[in-house]
């Protein structure tokens, strides 16, 4: 429309238009959400969310600027997916190597850049709980397209949902009291269906959230605290874990879960690396390719005895298909997200974790010491802290996307980093 026509539009015709558009972006915005959320099985192993989100990219690529440490995390994985691909050529001639694994690997690293750039943008549009209502709705539809794992329907299945709706409801979400309290309840629920991580990560939130109370006090206070808050988090996030570890050895959690725990603890010296055997041939092969093996090399006779032998020192016995068959048929798969990152993309995979690291980290001190923590924040940062040395990266990817766009940090901003909107 012309300046000349545009003059003689009555103003109420031009506020409903204006209104309309921003709807419209609203819409888009929690389609966004949504699309990151959904796991649908596409062709290749393609994210709906990368399909959807990379043609917005000219839009939506405007937000991540606004945060702090967002645009070299973004610039680190697209490297990583090149370094993956010269990764590869390298190593092929001596173990060989897939198309469509190299192919699913690299766009998997780029739909982590893609989803937190969507994710944020959404996140300025319709403000940070709506992001997590939509996406915990999604979650939660994932479960209702792909079917819940019988093994444990709360701990595979329905916990992130079910958590990310809990708690980002608009009678919970900024109620420092109603958000302990979900959080306590959830940690309850978790431990009783044998979730033992996410039953400290709650209770730890739980904690980092009750102690955040009262005035935001002067600007030295607010500097001492900067100081002090990440001891606080470090000495809450220890005595939580070995709060949960005991109350299981205690049998206060089941006798399942006690007699795991024992068995771990013995084997391997502690619950943590008796249940993550994974850590062994992770640091074997690391120690012996540590710039990488590439995003689409196939597995090598030598590298798999190297893992095996790496998990034997824990004491683990590797000899059995989940070992030779899931974790290294074919690819590198060391249920890590660091690991996997490492090992896949090299160093540029190795920068790429720890910006993730620091990105979580900085933004939970931030949210700490002004004393705007939100439990889902919380709670999505500790999820993702544990996920990176822990979890693999294909389950984890979308979450840790959400986790860094709720807990980044604005550049330069007199609004609450964890907004209420």
């Amino acid at each position: 429309m012309s300046r000349q026509n545009a003059a003689h539009v009555p103003p109420r015709i031009r506020s409903s238009s204006v209104a309309l558009d921003a709807e419209l972006v609203q819409f888009l915005a929690m389609a966004l959400v949504l699309a990151t959320a959904l796991r649908l099985p596409l062709p290749l192993g393609v994210p709906l969310g990368f399909l959807v989100g990379v043609p917005l990219l000219p839009i939506t690529a405007t937000a991540m600027r606004r945060y702090r440490f967002v645009p070299l995390f973004v610039g680190m994985c697209a490297v990583a997916a090149v370094s993956g691909v010269l990764l590869t050529m390298q190593f092929s001639p001596e173990a060989g190597w897939d198309a469509s694994i190299l192919f699913a690997n690299t766009v998997r690293v780029l739909s982590l850049a893609v989803g937190v750039v969507s994710l944020l943008w959404a996140r300025t549009v319709v403000g940070l709980r709506t992001v997590v209502l939509v996406f915990g709705l999604g979650a939660l539809a994932n479960v209702a397209i792909l079917g819940a794992n019988p093994a444990n329907v709360w701990k595979f299945s329905l916990s992130v949902p079910v958590i990310l709706l809990a708690l980002s409801g608009p009678w919970v979400f900024g109620n420092r009291n109603r958000e302990f309290v979900v959080l306590i309840a959830l940690t309850v629920v978790s431990a009783l269906n044998d979730s033992r991580s996410a039953a400290a990560m709650l209770l730890i939130a739980a904690a980092i959230v009750l102690i955040q109370g009262g005035r935001a006090g002067t600007a030295g206070t607010a500097r001492l605290r900067f100081v002090v808050v990440p001891v606080q988090l470090v000495v809450i996030a220890v005595a939580g874990y070995f709060a949960v570890q005991a109350a299981i050895l205690e049998g206060a959690l089941g006798e399942a879960a006690r007699d795991r725990t024992v068995a771990q603890t013995t084997t391997a010296g502690s619950a943590l690396l008796g249940g993550r055997p994974e850590i062994g041939a992770t640091a074997a092969l690391v120690d012996a390719n540590p710039f990488g093996l590439g995003a689409g090399t196939l597995v090598s006779y030598d590298n798999l005895l190297l893992a095996k032998e790496g998990m034997r020192k824990i004491g683990y016995d590797p000899n059995n298909n989940y070992v030779e068959v899931y974790l290294f048929g074919n690819t590198y798969e060391v249920h890590s997200v660091l690991g996997n990152l490492w090992i896949q993309f090299g160093i540029a995979g190795l920068v790429t974790a720890a910006l993730v690291g620091l990105i979580l980290i900085h933004g939970l001190v931030v949210v700490s010491s002004e004393r705007i923590a939100r439990g889902v924040v919380v709670y999505l940062a500790l999820r993702s802290l544990w996920d990176l040395p822990f979890s693999p990266f294909y389950t984890s990817a979308a979450t840790l996307a959400l986790a860094l766009a709720v807990i980044a940090v604005p550049r330069r901003s007199t609004a609450p980093v964890a907004d209420v909107t």
